[in-house]
């Protein structure tokens, strides 16, 4: 075996971790406006806008988690 076998994994630093924290939190906001969006009682515009903003905090998401994979690569 080599050396490079016996490594260990790279670990998320302090920053990473958080930027992942935050971007969970994100996601999870998403979810809540998609979950108001699809409610039946839910103004149309109002539905508009939540899934506007779901959308932009996704977009968010994936650009956080982007970065920190290729931190990582």
């Amino acid at each position: 075996m080599t050396d490079s076998e016996h490594q260990d994994p790279k670990k998320f630093s302090a920053k990473q971790r958080e930027d992942l924290g935050d971007a969970r939190l994100v996601l999870e906001t998403a979810v809540h406006n998609l979950r108001a969006a699809t409610s039946q009682t839910i103004d149309p515009a109002e539905a508009i806008a939540a899934l506007q903003t779901a959308l932009t905090m996704t977009e968010q998401t994936i650009t956080t988690l982007r970065r920190v994979h290729q931190a990582l690569a």
